[in-house]
Formats: C-alpha cells, sequence, structure tokens
C-alpha cells in the first residue's frame, strides 16, 4: 500500500509541474471569460487570497471545467488541483472543506 501510494504522489508531483494555457481554452471558447478569470487566478501565486474570497465560484469553475474538457493531461491537471484545494480547505476549515461536494451535490 505505501508502495502505490508514493506512485500516486509522484505522479500528482509530476502533474502539478505541468502548465495548461487556459487562455487557449478561452479563445477557442471551450470555457467562459468568468472561468478562465477563475482558473488564471487559482492557478497562479494569487491562490490563496482567491480562494479565500471566492471559494464557491472556484468549485463551480472546476466542475465546469472538468464537464467542457477533454484532454487527458488537462483533467488530470484539474483533478489533482481539486486534490489539493480539499486538502488545504480540511487542514484549514473543516467547515469549508466540504464546499465542492456540497456544489456538486445541489446539482451545480
Amino acid at each position: 500500500m505505501i508502495a502505490a501510494t508514493s506512485v500516486l504522489q509522484q505522479q500528482a508531483s509530476d502533474i502539478r509541474t505541468q502548465k495548461i494555457n487556459w487562455q487557449s481554452y478561452q479563445q477557442s471558447q471551450m470555457i467562459s471569460n468568468e472561468d478562465f478569470n477563475c482558473i488564471s487566478a487559482i492557478d497562479s501565486d494569487k491562490r490563496a487570497a482567491y480562494l479565500k474570497e471566492n471559494h464557491y465560484q472556484c468549485s463551480k469553475t472546476l466542475l465546469n471545467l472538468l464537464s467542457h474538457v477533454s484532454k487527458d493531461t488537462t483533467i488530470q491537471y484539474l483533478l489533482v488541483m481539486i486534490d489539493d484545494l480539499l486538502t488545504v480547505s480540511c487542514k484549514f476549515s473543516p467547515s469549508g472543506c466540504l464546499t465542492l461536494t456540497r456544489f456538486r451535490l445541489l446539482g451545480g
């Protein structure tokens, strides 16, 4: 079990180093301007501040992107980002760690 976890952690680490060209998704109208602005903010060094003020929008954007993007590497990147955000959110704010889950359950 430890070896499997280690492999997954290494894969997640490799995925985190990828740079996704969100602007190309926006220009091809695969994502909205609102989602582009949000993902650009959370995919930068402004992540913590943006998440604190816009956690609902971030949840909505990440789910929108998962449903509109089909490239495997981008899907992997989004899933790792969601995992990172949930991990951090649950560490610092247990009540806030369910925002993404609540949004999904409400059909958002």
